[in-house]
């Protein structure tokens, strides 16, 4: 049995309960366990949900509500794509990160960007309907956003998309502000 299978049987037997990525990792036996969610959600129509969905659950908190799958199969043309980027300036929608930065948890690994429908699971035609995500925030990595804390993700955009000389600027007013 291959870790997608091992998976969505751990989701339907463990229905409504809330299961931790350190659970899903032993079960799925890889690492890649987010990947293969990834692949039950977007392939085979289960609405697994997360943080992103339901803001009482944790970042690496997964919920099955449903049993049954929706499958949706969302084919986003590249012109859709494209223009899902430029509408979303090139940076991540929830943390503001840009493709070839640096992975937030390890140095090793550069970002990319996914467009994906603003619902997880949900499919639309709709360019109002897909938003722009790195691949850090997509695996579930948000070391400083949580969903629900809206105000913080705007500030925290705005600061992302300020120049580069601006935000070391604002990083050390701030220190001078909190350490000095």
């Amino acid at each position: 049995m291959g870790s997608r299978d091992l998976l969505r049987h751990y989701f339907l037997t463990h229905l409504g309960q809330v299961i931790d990525t350190d659970t899903l990792a032993e079960v799925a036996g890889t690492r890649a366990y987010a990947r293969r969610i990834r692949d039950l959600r977007n392939e085979e129509g289960y609405r697994i949900l997360t943080s992103r969905d339901r803001p009482d659950l944790r970042p690496g908190q997964y919920l099955l509500e449903d049993p049954t799958p929706r499958p949706t199969k969302l084919t986003i043309s590249l012109t859709k794509r494209n223009r899902a980027l430029e509408a979303g300036k090139y940076r991540c929608s929830r943390c503001g990160l840009t493709a070839g930065e640096e992975h937030p948890s390890d140095a090793r690994k550069r970002l990319s960007l996914h467009v994906v429908p603003a619902i997880a699971g949900e499919a639309s035609n709709s360019d109002d309907d897909l938003i722009v995500l790195c691949s850090a925030c997509t695996a579930g990595f948000q070391p400083a956003v949580r969903a629900g804390d809206d105000e913080f993700i705007d500030l925290w955009r705005t600061v992302r998309e300020a120049p580069r000389e601006l935000q070391l600027r604002l990083l050390e007013a701030l220190e001078v502000t909190f350490r000095g």
